[in-house]
């Protein structure tokens, strides 16, 4: 069941599901928007990542890479590099 606030592309990257947020992203879907929670897709992105022996592990790779070649930059701050 999809959590409260969580769009399409945010759920299907939580659940691991990356062939399907590939077929997403070809539609230009909104990447920027968050949930209430503050959760965003690059974010799900980067802390969502199945097993180098699971078969959604590569296509998460190719999202990375579209999104690289968007520009989008993928890193998740720590508590020192957060602005106050």
């Amino acid at each position: 069941m999809p959590r409260v606030g969580y769009t399409a592309i945010v759920t299907l990257t939580t659940t691991d599901q990356y062939d399907q947020v590939l077929k997403l992203l070809e539609r230009g879907p909104d990447i920027d928007l968050t949930t209430r929670t503050g959760n965003s897709f690059t974010y799900r992105v980067l802390t969502s990542i199945p097993a180098e022996s699971h078969p959604q592990f590569r296509h998460r790779l190719q999202v990375i890479k579209i999104l690289q070649d968007h520009g989008v930059v993928l890193q998740v701050l720590g508590p020192r590099e957060l602005p106050l």
